[in-house]
């Protein structure tokens, strides 16, 4: 299992840079999946033996065979991470740590029924494409948020889970693939943005680990308030769930009535603001504030 993890773990480095359109080197491949250049000059030695992969000119590349191999472990992977985000309860640094050691045990059957299971998944929980079942994979055309202009609205479509640190401080944030963003002010240290109707600041590296593409308009209108900003007594109409709510937490929202156009009036409060009692569709319901904070109401349509 360990020889076949390594080998794995190569293909997937080796198809990082073709998408990427990087060289890959015996020292791109040290610096990542073995411990040292002798180990890395072994690994290679094997995959050309095997037919996964051959010399280029200054580099090594992928074989027809290889790619396969590569787009297969990289569809085990994002399936896996898409499943913990929407059935568990893991958390998203988690995501992919489990799934780096889910790919090399689940076989080409497993993946198709995983994808089956999750109504065939176009794309990961980080943005990133799943490969089809006939592995392939499509390019996206994104952009990194560093390169977009002041004023433009973009929708996130990745966010680089590597390395994990820089991941956790853009994930605090409640960024997450899906949601659409006004893009501020670009200085020399950071990048401010409005992102459903609340502004952060990144650091030129976070910003740099953001993925994103163009879109005509956003998604949160003016007018609309967090359900988490409600005083008690006070009642509106629900328009949207933020992208950052996701898996078992979305759904359980969405069983409680939590959907476009119900209507929720603030009947209890804790003495620290959450939980509070919200009244949705005749049901008294007890949420959190994180929670509230992820619902998106309007308080303009003489409610």
């Amino acid at each position: 299992m360990k020889s076949r993890s390594k080998v794995e773990d190569a293909l997937k480095l080796f198809h990082r840079a073709e998408y990427e359109g990087w060289l890959m080197t015996a020292d791109a491949l040290a610096g990542s999946v073995t411990r040292d250049l002798a180990e890395a000059g072994d690994l290679l030695a094997r995959l050309q033996a095997d037919g996964f992969a051959q010399v280029s000119g200054r580099e090594f590349v992928l074989t027809d065979s290889g790619r396969r191999y590569a787009l297969q472990v990289v569809r085990a992977h994002r399936l896996f991470e898409t499943w913990l985000a929407r059935e568990t309860g893991t958390s998203a640094p988690e995501w992919h740590r489990k799934a780096e050691v889910a790919e090399h045990t689940l076989t080409a059957e497993d993946t198709e029924a995983l994808s089956a299971q999750l109504d065939h998944p176009r794309f990961d929980p980080h943005g990133d494409p799943i490969p089809t079942r006939h592995l392939t994979l499509p390019e996206l055309g994104e952009v990194a948020l560093l390169e977009v202009e002041p004023n433009t609205v973009v929708q996130i479509t990745h966010i680089e889970d590597e390395p994990p640190e820089v991941f956790r401080r853009i994930a605090s944030t409640g960024l997450a693939p899906g949601i659409i963003l006004r893009v501020g002010r670009i200085g020399k240290n950071e990048v401010e943005i409005e992102a459903e109707s609340r502004t952060h600041r990144l650091s030129r590296a976070e910003a740099g680990h953001v993925q994103v593409l163009p879109v005509r308009e956003e998604i949160i209108q003016p007018g609309w308030v967090r359900l988490s900003d409600l005083s008690v007594g006070e009642s509106a109409e629900i328009k949207a769930l933020s992208a950052v709510c996701q898996g078992s937490e979305r759904l359980r929202l969405l069983d409680l009535g939590v959907v476009p156009g119900s209507r929720v009036r603030v009947d209890l409060s804790g003495p620290f603001r959450s939980p509070r009692g919200y009244r949705i569709r005749g049901t008294l319901v007890g949420l959190r504030n994180d929670q509230a904070d992820n619902i998106f109401v309007n308080k303009e349509d003489g409610i």
